[in-house]
């Protein structure tokens, strides 16, 4: 209601709310903001179809779902249970056993079949918690593990920022909002796999593993052909195309520590 007279050709004000993406306001409203600080990217990840039992009944067990909708935004933080999800996909189930163990979070076969626990469920929260710490090296089992969740988010984010890449040379309204909504999911992308990277370097420079260099190999290491184990996750896009992605074949990393 405004209360105060509106004359002939007066330009009216709508208040849209302070925290609307832009997502959020080109559906809603036809309309994006450039540079809206209030704007997120949404990531979210698939179920293998041949994601073991032991997997299966980590997921249950902890309450982290896959298709959980991760939401990245411009301060380039990396959701804690993102970087967990990650982390169960990527480990072995030997692993993921070990760890179970080592908070009592009971038998992770079993709970694939079982009823989901409670949220104050103990082993459940210690799980979880265990899940949302970075992999150790000294863990044979997890041996460049961590390395391998943030090199395949990145990848991701990469794939999320192809799609992403695209500017229309068209004039008109739809086509300027909808190079504005790209531009704000781009710099989203960016400053998430900025963030990653710096995680990596971080990660091996205190453990020492070799630097990452451009051509995607390993600083000393000699090209060849080299066993490739395949993450059968895919992105799913949140966006209204629901596009999905392909996965990105993994190489396996020389280490001689």
């Amino acid at each position: 209601t405004h209360r105060q007279p509106i004359g002939a050709g007066e330009e009216i004000k709508n208040n849209y709310g302070a925290c609307r993406t832009n997502l959020q306001l080109l559906l809603g409203y036809g309309f994006c903001i450039d540079g809206n600080a209030s704007d997120d990217m949404p990531l979210r990840l698939g179920i293998p179809a041949n994601l073991s039992k032991t997997k299966r009944g980590t997921f249950r067990k902890t309450g982290l779902e896959p298709t959980e909708g991760f939401m990245l935004s411009l301060d380039g933080k990396i959701p804690p249970r993102l970087l967990a999800v990650m982390r169960v996909l990527m480990m072995t189930d030997a692993a993921l056993l070990e760890k179970a163990k080592r908070v009592g979070a009971g038998a992770l076969k079993k709970e694939a079949n079982s009823e989901v626990p409670p949220p104050d469920d103990p082993g459940r929260m210690a799980l979880c918690a265990l899940l949302q710490e970075e992999l150790q090296p000294e863990d044979t089992r997890d041996l460049l593990g961590e390395i391998q969740v943030l090199d395949m988010l990145r990848w991701q984010l990469k794939t999320k920022l192809q799609k992403h890449s695209v500017h229309s040379t068209r004039s008109d309204a739809r086509a300027r909002f909808a190079n504005i909504y790209h531009a704000g999911q781009t710099r989203i992308c960016k400053a998430a796999s900025a963030t990653l990277q710096a995680m990596d370097e971080d990660y091996r420079r205190r453990y020492g593993f070799p630097a990452q260099v451009d051509n995607g190999q390993e600083a000393g290491e000699e090209g060849g052909e080299e066993e490739a184990a395949e993450v059968d996750e895919v992105v799913e896009a949140e966006e209204t195309d629901e596009t999905a992605y392909e996965p990105r074949p993994l190489k396996q990393q020389k280490t001689s520590r």
